[in-house]
């Protein structure tokens, strides 16, 4: 069930719509207008109540030092020798350059493509050719 409350601010008014669904932790969020507020909830609650809700609190919980780890014990290692030891080897320079202590929910994609473009330059061919071409 979602509540919608009316609250003052500097700007005039705002509605924070709070959904509360029994076995799962309350979601809020704030709006200009109380249609927004009302639609918002009512796309809440339906995507709750068809247990497709992902909280993007939940990825904050988790490193992602953490979640690496997992996926090498249980998805890479039942793979060949060869691929689980390549994604060893791939895991271990992502968690270098991005850190095994950060957030899960905290890597966006400036953070990918800047690892990106980072591993560009030190593996890539093109690379080389660019710098060669550009001397």
């Amino acid at each position: 069930m979602a509540r919608i409350t009316k609250r003052k601010n500097k700007k005039g008014w705002s509605y924070t719509a709070t959904v509360r669904m029994k076995g799962h932790p309350s979601v809020s969020r704030t709006f200009d207008t109380k249609g927004e507020a009302m639609v918002w909830a009512a796309g809440t609650e339906e995507i709750i109540k068809a247990k497709k809700y992902n909280d993007p609190r939940l990825a904050l919980k988790i490193s992602f030092g953490e979640a690496i780890e997992k996926y090498l014990k249980t998805i890479s290692s039942r793979k060949a020798t060869t691929t689980h030891m390549r994604e060893k080897a791939s895991a271990k320079q992502l968690v270098d350059q991005i850190g095994r202590d950060t957030p899960l929910g905290a890597i966006s994609a400036a953070i990918v493509a800047d690892y990106r473009d980072t591993r560009m330059q030190i593996v890539s061919a093109y690379s080389v050719r660019l710098e060669q071409a550009l001397l």
